[in-house]
C-alpha cells in the first residue's frame, strides 16, 4: 500500500528521522515525524490560508493536520489514481471515515453531536448514487483561486454548502475543473463531445452531449417547422389559385 502511494519512493526516515535508521528502532522514533512543510513549503503556505477558514479550523481549532485527513502511507494524488471512480472512493472515505463514526468523530469532536449524513442530505436526489459517482468537496467547496491547486481546502459548513445542481450538471460542467481535472488535458473533441472525459467514465445528465447530435437535432427540428410551413404555404396559394380559376 505505501509503494503506491505519494510517498512510496521515499525513504521511512526522511520522514520519521534517524530513529529508523537502524532497526530495531528508537523507542521514541514514532513521535518524531517532520512537518509537511519541510518538503510541501509552497503548497502548504497556499493550503494554509484556505484551510484557516475552513469549517473545521474554525469550529474545531488546532485539531486538525495534514495528516488528520491525508495518511501519508496510503494516499494518492488523482493524477496517480487515474480513474475517477478511484479518486471518489479514497477521497469520500476521509470524510466518511469521521461523519459516519461516532469513535472516529468524537475523538476530534467530544462535545459535538455526529449529524446523521443520510438525514442532512435528504434533499438531494438519489442520494447513494451521488455519493459513489463525486466527491463530497465537489458541493463542500469553494472554486479554488489558486489555479494549480484543483480543490480548495476551505471546507464549508452544511448552510454554505453549494445545492446548485447546474453546476455539474451542464454542459459546462465544474466536474471539467475539479474530478476530471487531471484528465482534461488528454481530452479528445474530435467525437464533438465537449465533456468526451467525463463521458468516457460516466453519464452526467446535462453534462455529455454531442454537438453534432446537438446541430442534427436543431436541423430536424428546423426541418420539421419548415416543412409545415412550406405545406401550409403552398395550400393558401393552391387555395388562391382555384378560387381564381372558378371565378373565371
Amino acid at each position: 500500500m505505501f509503494s503506491s502511494s505519494n510517498h512510496g519512493g521515499v525513504e521511512c526516515k526522511t520522514c520519521h528521522g534517524a530513529g529508523f535508521s537502524t532497526f530495531p528502532h528508537k523507542q521514541d522514533a514514532r513521535a518524531q515525524i517532520s512537518q509537511c512543510s519541510e518538503c510541501h513549503a509552497q503548497k502548504v503556505l497556499r493550503i494554509e490560508a484556505q484551510f484557516d477558514k475552513s469549517v473545521h479550523a474554525t469550529q474545531l481549532p488546532g485539531k486538525f493536520t495534514c495528516t488528520t485527513c491525508h495518511d501519508p502511507h496510503k494516499f494518492q494524488a488523482a493524477k496517480k489514481l487515474g480513474d475517477p471512480r478511484r479518486i471518489v472512493a479514497q477521497d469520500n472515505r476521509m470524510c466518511a471515515d469521521c461523519h459516519q463514526s461516532d469513535r472516529q468523530f468524537h475523538a476530534l469532536a467530544p462535545d459535538r453531536e455526529r449529524a446523521d449524513l443520510e438525514r442532512v442530505h435528504d434533499w438531494l436526489p438519489n442520494t447513494q448514487l451521488h455519493w459513489k459517482a463525486v466527491r463530497c468537496v465537489e458541493c463542500h467547496t469553494p472554486v479554488s483561486t489558486v489555479k494549480t491547486l484543483a480543490l480548495s481546502h476551505q471546507i464549508l459548513g452544511r448552510s454554505d454548502t453549494t445545492k446548485d445542481c447546474v453546476a455539474c450538471h451542464s454542459q459546462a460542467s465544474t466536474l471539467r475543473t475539479r474530478l476530471y481535472r487531471h484528465l482534461v488535458e488528454a481530452e479528445q473533441e474530435t467525437n464533438g463531445f465537449l465533456n468526451s472525459v467525463i463521458l468516457r467514465h460516466s453519464y452526467v445528465i446535462g453534462a455529455t452531449r454531442n454537438s453534432y447530435l446537438d446541430i442534427a437535432g436543431g436541423l430536424l427540428i428546423a426541418g420539421t417547422l419548415g416543412g409545415a410551413a412550406g405545406h401550409a404555404l403552398f395550400r393558401i396559394i393552391a387555395g388562391a389559385w382555384r378560387k381564381r380559376r372558378r371565378n373565371g
